[in-house]
């Protein structure tokens, strides 16, 4: 009698951990379709706005990422969807704002720079960046600016 009483209580207490932390993961968006009929910022203008109208998320629009996080913390809506680069270098200068960025990346848009027209140094920066690129220095650069191993 003593033994089932031991048994029904463990099983008891099983239960409960597994739907404490299962409820403590829910809270935690990892994936798009978990956004699918959420409120989400985005800023105005950016690539992440067509991104999530066709992913059917509820689209609040701002103006800056500070507006964007302003709006998270006022629970006003559920995530930031927005450039990636961005996300981390904001999570690495406030690292007690307790945000968690998701691993999962849709588009990868690269970046560019603007030169006047017949500049000199149009060469010599796209070699410059050619050569970052066949040597893959240029993520070994972003993840030291941010501070990533990975």
């Amino acid at each position: 009698m003593i033994v089932s009483i031991i048994f029904a209580t463990s099983m008891v207490a099983g239960i409960a951990s597994t739907l404490t932390l299962s409820s403590l993961d829910g809270n935690v968006i990892t994936n798009i379709e978990q956004l699918a009929n959420r409120k989400v910022a985005t800023i105005s203008g950016s690539p992440s706005q067509a991104f999530l109208k066709e992913n059917n998320t509820k689209v609040d629009l701002v103006l800056d990422l500070e507006a964007a996080i302003e709006k998270l913390n006022n629970k006003e809506v559920e995530a930031i969807v927005y450039d990636r680069p961005q996300l981390l270098y904001y999570q690495k200068s406030h690292k007690d704002d307790n945000l968690h960025i998701s691993k999962a990346q849709y588009y990868k848009l690269g970046y560019g720079f603007a030169f006047p027209m017949n500049t000199e140094y149009l060469y010599y920066v796209n070699r410059a960046l050619l050569e970052l690129s066949e040597h893959q220095e240029t993520n070994e650069i972003v993840n030291s600016y941010l501070d990533k191993d990975e």
